[in-house]
């Protein structure tokens, strides 16, 4: 589970030295709330975009929120929610998916009536499921989430899920065993000091800790393309010598994977006729994949189930984008 740290929940402080705490923190991603209707801040956002390198999340409660969204997109952000019970049907019916160049999802808040917007989910990249009142910070999670929670992954089990609202070290470990996808902290995590032992807390120091030592981050990972040729294809295995290479689309999400052993098979039944072909022809669709929230018991369970030794297995987050690559031999040797 990724944690995003709610950066306007401590409105008592700089907000350029609140933003390096977050990052010396660990954080994942930063996240920005923006009052009911009310226009986001672009000049302030622009400024603590070239203070970061982390993802920024937000959540626009606002019944207009298409007036923003380009904005917000050209500034960088990696992903916003607009909050349902403020938008139109109009807005509602509209699709989102791949609209922009930044994830967007529907935010559901956890009353009574949330099942109305769970069928609207169809057109958005993700769902955030509030606990508490959209906008106000400090107050405590409303147990009706796990509802919200559950319904969302009975009817889109692939969606990935955020949750904001009275997240805390209790409430992450729940959250951790639904396999929410991110958990946006505001006032456990940013009030705490050190921070960053507040967020070991709250995602389990052990996994985490787990995963930095078996992971090649993405920058590092083989990655190409579906309309790659054979000859790109060998040099991208051979540069980086990982015994092969993730299917990717533009975003980073994974479509599949092909390893020196499939083209040692692909070779033995096309022969000449492999150097004419792309990627797409002959990759595999349904590889062995570990999740960033999955825990070390998890990975180890999956990784020691296979008989045969993996030399490249992705690892995901929740959306399918890829956070990186690890090894059969990279799990084994650090458990």
């Amino acid at each position: 589970m990724l944690i995003s740290a709610s950066i306007f929940s401590d409105k008592t402080r700089d907000i350029a030295d609140l933003i390096g705490e977050i990052q010396e923190s660990t954080a994942d991603m930063i996240h920005f709330d923006f009052p009911v209707n009310t226009a986001p801040d672009f000049e302030l956002l622009s400024q603590l975009r070239k203070k970061s390198r982390l993802p920024f999340d937000g959540h626009l409660i606002h019944e207009r929120p298409e007036q923003f969204l380009p904005q917000l997109e050209k500034l960088g952000f990696d992903q916003i929610a607009i909050q349902a019970e403020l938008l139109s049907e109009d807005l509602l019916s509209e699709s989102y998916v791949e609209k922009y160049n930044m994830r967007v999802g529907l935010a559901i808040q956890a009353k009574e009536g949330f099942e109305q917007y769970i069928s609207r989910l169809d057109q958005f990249d993700y769902a955030l499921v509030m606990a508490t009142v959209p906008g106000v910070s400090g107050m405590k999670f409303q147990e009706s989430a796990y509802e919200v929670i559950q319904s969302v992954k009975k009817n889109y089990p692939q969606m990935p899920i955020e949750v904001d609202g009275g997240v805390n070290e209790e409430i992450s470990k729940k959250l951790l065993e639904l396999k929410v996808d991110i958990a946006v902290s505001g006032s456990s995590l940013i009030n705490t000091q050190p921070m960053k032992a507040e967020l070991a807390k709250l995602v389990g120091r052990e996994s985490r800790h787990f995963f930095k030592k078996i992971l090649i981050p993405a920058a590092r990972s083989p990655k190409v393309f579906l309309d790659t040729d054979f000859q790109g294809l060998i040099e991208t295995i051979d540069f980086y010598k990982l015994g092969g290479a993730m299917v990717t689309d533009e975003t980073e999400r994974l479509l599949g994977i092909i390893t020196n052993g499939d083209l040692r098979h692909m070779i033995s039944q096309y022969r000449e006729g492999i150097f004419q072909m792309k990627v797409e022809e002959f990759y595999n669709k349904n590889p062995r994949c570990l999740y960033v929230d999955m825990d070390q018991r998890e990975v180890l369970q999956m990784v020691t189930s296979i008989p045969h030794y993996l030399s490249l297995i992705p690892v995901l987050d929740r959306s399918n984008k890829i956070v990186g690559s690890t090894s059969s031999d990279r799990v084994i040797r650090c458990r």
